[in-house]
């Protein structure tokens, strides 16, 4: 009788330990289920957000093995800012000839969507004589055959040509630098006029290993 009555004894306690393990370990796992549920339909969410973009045609990443990557003194682009009435061509490469024509891109700086900086040049009487009037907040807008990307206008500074901190060409950030000499209008001087401007919204070049011939 003593036997049955431990054994008995025996299962009580071990049901008694099972529902009060259970009864301290629910909110531990009703917190856990919460969390996935929430990944889960932040996960279906983000699926569903990438489907439409593609269908929109507004993917976000672009392989560097899909675009070609521009060649010196090759129009690739153009810039414009709607509010000042500005719509140029920018040509891959600064050298006098080339801004003889148009906006001239230093060509070890990045090119749009890269994610570095675009360092782009103008005469200050002829092709970026408009870039006086440009003001903070103002958006440009580059048109690239492989996308169009949108850059909202910042600090503006006049400083010496030699002055210009060329490390920002080494950030790991795209952003568009715009530069004429200064005073405007003026034919020869040591001072330049900077305008930069962050970049807002476009798609991302992703390096894969090469880029398209």
């Amino acid at each position: 009788m003593r036997k049955w009555f431990l054994w008995a004894c025996d299962i009580i306690i071990g049901v008694l330990l099972v529902f009060g393990i259970q009864h301290f370990l629910k909110p531990y796992y009703d917190k856990q289920l919460r969390l996935y549920e929430e990944q889960a339909q932040l996960e279906a969410q983000q699926h569903v957000s990438k489907i439409l973009s593609i269908i929109a045609g507004d993917e976000t990443i672009i392989k560097s093995s899909q675009i070609k990557r521009p060649t010196h003194k090759e129009a690739y682009a153009t810039i414009s800012n709607e509010k000042r009435n500005f719509n140029k061509q920018v040509y891959f490469g600064d050298t006098p000839d080339i801004l003889s024509l148009s906006i001239g891109q230093y060509e070890y700086s990045g090119i749009p969507g890269e994610g570095k900086a675009i360092l782009l040049a103008g005469h200050n009487s002829t092709h970026f004589k408009e870039l006086r009037n440009f003001k903070k907040g103002d958006h440009v807008k580059i048109d690239t055959a492989y996308g169009s990307f949108l850059y909202e206008v910042g600090e503006s500074e006049i400083i010496l040509a030699d002055d210009f901190d060329v490390k920002l060409l080494d950030k790991q950030e795209e952003f568009l630098i715009m530069y004429c000499c200064y005073p405007f209008d003026s034919l020869s001087t040591d001072y330049r006029y900077f305008v930069y401007a962050k970049k807002i919204d476009g798609p991302k070049i992703e390096e894969d290993g090469s880029w398209k011939e």
